[in-house]
């Protein structure tokens, strides 16, 4: 029998580069962990935009330390996505090439349509679904 484990994931202080400490609102992004047979689900509601862009890397990056099966990013919550948030998801993408991680993306119909249409979809293994991934 397989295990799941289910936490929330508290969005802590940042600090970067000698700036100040900033806080990210859990009303701007928020993410719960699971992890279901090795694979590790972050599921992410809210913004991914210039305010919170630095914070989701953390958090990527955090669950990528753990060496699970595959990562998967459940994006279908996600609000708004700028150009940080297009920026973040890249950094991710290519951070996980070099660290042989197996990187999924969950999106929602538009930003998977946003990922199409600027040639980025083939930089992700993309899902419609996270039981898919």
């Amino acid at each position: 029998m397989h295990t799941i484990e289910r936490e929330r994931i508290e969005v802590r202080r940042v600090t970067r580069r000698g700036r100040p400490p900033a806080i990210v609102s859990p009303q701007l992004l928020s993410a719960s962990r699971e992890e279901r047979y090795g694979r590790v689900t972050l599921r992410l509601c809210g913004q991914l935009d210039i305010t919170t862009a630095l914070t989701f890397r953390d958090i990527v990056f955090s669950a990528m330390g753990e060496r699970s099966d595959a990562l998967v990013l459940d994006l279908t919550l996600i609000s708004t996505l700028d150009a940080a948030g297009i920026s973040a998801l890249v950094t991710v993408s290519r951070v996980a090439g070099l660290v042989d991680a197996d990187l999924r993306l969950v999106p929602s119909p538009r930003f998977e349509k946003l990922l199409c249409e600027t040639g980025l979809a083939r930089l992700f293994c993309l899902s419609e679904t996270r039981l898919a991934a």
